[in-house]
């Protein structure tokens, strides 16, 4: 049965219709009281704002991405005062009636907002807050909530600097700055997601609509959680806590694509915060030639227990303890030619947050992780079965103290991993060797030191000065155990431990920022210099050691780790405007860096071998530039981005099917409720050496390209429910490219509903 005819697309043609409906006005016995609270210094939404009519009990509550709405009866207009109230913020106190007449509310800040020490935005006291000034993007729930995102993969694939490389499977990697996914390190609510076996991690795991806002470090010198972030660090802050008790949300779309989430917040007690998340997904996809078709499904369970111990309306001085779990099962099937793929993912943390004038701020976290995959193959040739069994067990610690012009951080990372691996074939023998079942035990430590000098320097143009040092030391020991080797026909059995290997190094990263104004221009200038370090994974360890080649001797295959070198400088030019100007502020950033590889990794596979070579080469390099302007207008309703990106790639074996230039130009609007992003972008032609049957380089090419994604959605207030609808399209031109028999850029829908109370 085809989608077009399935009963399913009437009732929810019906059901759009129907809400639609919903969100028009209701009768004209009240007034709709909406708009947006903004900071008045920086312009960022504010969320947890109350807005009420002084003296009644009517108000609401302010959303993510700082917009209220509720009614009022006509016979207070004249007379009644509306009042704006943020315990952070100045009370904002204005006649009813002309508060109708406004659409944007400006609140005055009690403090001063943190010190702006990145390329993009001021740091939240998140992940980022501690480590050393770096090109950070921080996307905030606001401009992806309820869209037609299936994943982040999707949310981040046309941000600044990023590609998104998805494999038939349907499992998404991140690439940062034209390196590869092994090069990215990928946190959920501090706590490291990577496999592994390969260091990769599969972003369709995640659930959007489960995130407060997702954090891009972008570059090679991060301090604190670096190692092995040779492109950067993504990290993805979950929802703890807001202002509705339940949300449920339904999405379907092309590929015969849906899926529904429920979310659930409730505070038995006023420090006391819990919530929790449910979402099933799935799609099928069907062969261009119609062969055959991709079947993805997944389950998410989320829940997160949040109690503050000593609230304080200081952030850094709250003591607080919590609890999360998450757990996500995914299937592949591909009917094509009878392969299937299983993940499931689970993690367990306990964290534990406090101040106090001894041990200042304490952070201590401590989780278990367990990441399972099975693979199926079955073709004419024979079957082949690979597991692989993940745990993970962490603790992180990190403390640091302020003193007047100075600031200590430290850190202690630990890890114990075992990773159980078999490979069975059946068939497929005459390609006999290799390992095929191994337990695999590792231990990390890793511990970092950053000294940190601020200094005021007056309004001159040099106004602020920011100077750090850090130095990081990790320590890896591998074993080998109860090792099964194909050796022919025959396997040979090795009981206890077979093979050790240590890996020790130590790093050292400067960077510096100067802050001022010159005229009417503010701007922040940041250089970043330093080292860096990646242990051979297990996907390494258990690779072939690729033949020698007389050709090119210095192409060799060892397993010791790669060393990163890097240099990076960075510059923000900004301008506000007076608030009643058309244009409100503008922003230019630009940063250039070069990153150097020694003993880099080339993986690949032959043709027709179930096997895997691994080859190192003793030099490449990435250099590159990024720059983004940004103009708001329209008392910040509206907003305009072009962004753009350089690369200059050594190597394309090393480095394969990366884009060497990305352009992209991006309209926000919003307006009593409604939200609307215009995305175009530009791709360059992508290129990759490959290895054929004779083992020989052949290049590859996928064909540049360029499109539109548009998202449009309503937000509507009716008593304590919140409705909602949305509409998304993606590659609007319907470019198609098709890999291995899959368009990967066909012109896409999605709609969305939801209900809040």
């Amino acid at each position: 049965m085809s989608l077009r005819k399935s009963p399913f697309r009437r009732i929810s043609r019906g059901c759009f219709w129907l809400l639609l409906g919903a969100l028009m006005p209701l009768g004209a016995q009240s007034v709709v009281v909406t708009g947006i609270v903004l900071n008045k210094q920086d312009g960022r939404p504010v969320p947890g704002a109350s807005a009420y009519i002084e003296g009644r009990t009517l108000g609401g509550s302010s959303d993510s991405s700082g917009y209220f709405n509720f009614r009022a009866g006509e016979d207070v207009v004249d007379s009644a005062v509306l009042i704006i109230h943020h315990i952070a913020y100045d009370t904002l106190r204005m006649p009813l009636k002309k508060a109708l007449g406004r659409h944007v509310f400006r609140l005055t800040p009690l403090v001063r907002p943190l010190e702006k020490i990145v390329v993009e935005v001021p740091r939240d006291r998140t992940l980022l807050a501690n480590d050393l000034p770096a090109a950070v993007t921080i996307v905030e729930a606001s401009e992806f909530e309820g869209r037609g995102y299936i994943d982040l993969g999707d949310l981040l694939r046309t941000e600044k600097s990023i590609q998104i490389e998805e494999d038939l499977s349907g499992r998404k990697s991140l690439s940062l700055r034209a390196g590869n996914p092994g090069d990215v390190v990928v946190f959920y609510n501090g706590l490291k997601m990577n496999s592994l076996y390969d260091n990769i991690f599969d972003l369709s795991l995640l659930n959007v609509e489960d995130m407060s806002q997702v954090e891009i470090i972008r570059g090679s010198n991060t301090a604190l959680y670096g190692a092995e972030a040779f492109s950067g660090v993504i990290n993805i802050v979950p929802r703890t806590r807001q202002d509705y008790t339940a949300r449920f949300i339904q999405k379907i779309g092309s590929y015969r694509s849906g899926d529904w989430n429920l979310q659930l917040n409730y505070a038995p007690l006023e420090n006391l915060y819990l919530n929790a998340t449910v979402k099933e997904a799935a799609y099928k996809r069907v062969l261009g030639d119609k062969s055959g078709y991709l079947e993805n499904r997944s389950r998410y369970y989320s829940g997160n227990i949040l109690y503050e111990i000593s609230p304080s309306s200081d952030a850094g001085k709250v003591e607080s303890i919590g609890l999360m779990y998450m757990r996500v099962d995914s299937d592949h099937q591909n009917n094509s030619f009878v392969e299937s793929i299983g993940d499931a993912n689970e993690i367990v943390s306990l964290s534990y947050k406090k101040w106090s004038p001894l041990w200042q701020n304490l952070e201590v976290t401590a989780a278990r992780q367990i990441l399972n995959n099975r693979q199926t193959l079955v073709d004419v040739s024979g079957t082949l079965e690979r597991r692989f069994a993940n745990r993970r067990l962490s603790l992180n610690v990190q403390n640091r103290y302020r003193f007047s012009v100075l600031e200590l951080i430290g850190a202690y990372q630990f890890e114990d991993n075992r990773l159980k691996f078999s490979e069975l074939r059946a068939g497929l023998d005459r390609f006999s060797g290799g390992i095929e079942s191994a337990g695999i035990y590792q231990r990390r430590h890793g511990a970092a030191a950053i000294a940190r000098v601020k200094a005021r320097l007056g309004k001159g143009p040099v106004s602020k000065a920011l100077v750090d040092i850090s130095y990081r030391y990790d320590r890896v020991d591998n074993s080998e155990r109860d090792v099964v080797e194909r050796q022919g026909e025959t396997r040979v059995f090795y009981d206890g431990e077979q093979q050790r290997r240590r890996w020790q190094a130590g790093t050292i990263k400067f960077s510096t920022t100067l802050s001022g104004r010159a005229g009417n221009l503010d701007y922040d200038f940041f250089m970043n210099a330093g080292s860096n370090i990646k242990f051979p994974t297990i996907f390494n360890q258990i690779s072939q050691a690729a033949p020698f080649n007389p050709g090119v001797p210095e192409i060799v295959a060892r397993l010791e780790p790669e060393k990163n070198r890097s240099l990076e400088t960075g510059l923000m030019l900004s301008r506000l405007y007076d608030t009643e100007a058309v244009i409100n502020e503008w922003r230019l950033e630009f940063s250039q860096f070069s990153n150097a590889y020694e003993n880099k990794f080339r993986n690949y596979y032959i043709p027709g071998l179930p096997l895997a070579f691994y080859e190192n080469v003793p030099n490449a390099d990435i250099r590159g530039y990024e720059a983004l302007w940004k103009l708001v207008f329209l008392q910040r309703i509206m907003s305009m981005s072009w962004g753009a990106s350089f690369y200059d790639i050594s190597d394309q074996a090393a480095f394969p099917f990366k884009n060497k230039v990305s352009v992209s130009a991006t309209l926000n609007a919003q307006y009593a409720g409604f939200r609307l992003q215009l995305k175009g972008f530009y791709e360059s032609e992508r290129a990759g050496w490959l290895r054929d049957i004779r083992s020989e380089y052949v290049e590859l090419r996928l064909p540049s390209y360029y499109n539109f994604d548009l998202h449009l959605s309503k937000w509507h207030t009716l008593g304590p429910v919140r409705l909602f609808a949305s509409l998304s399209a993606r590659n609007l031109l319907n470019t198609r490219t098709v890999l291995e028999g899959i368009a990967i850029r066909d012109r896409r829908f999605y709609l969305g509903f939801g209900v809040e109370y």
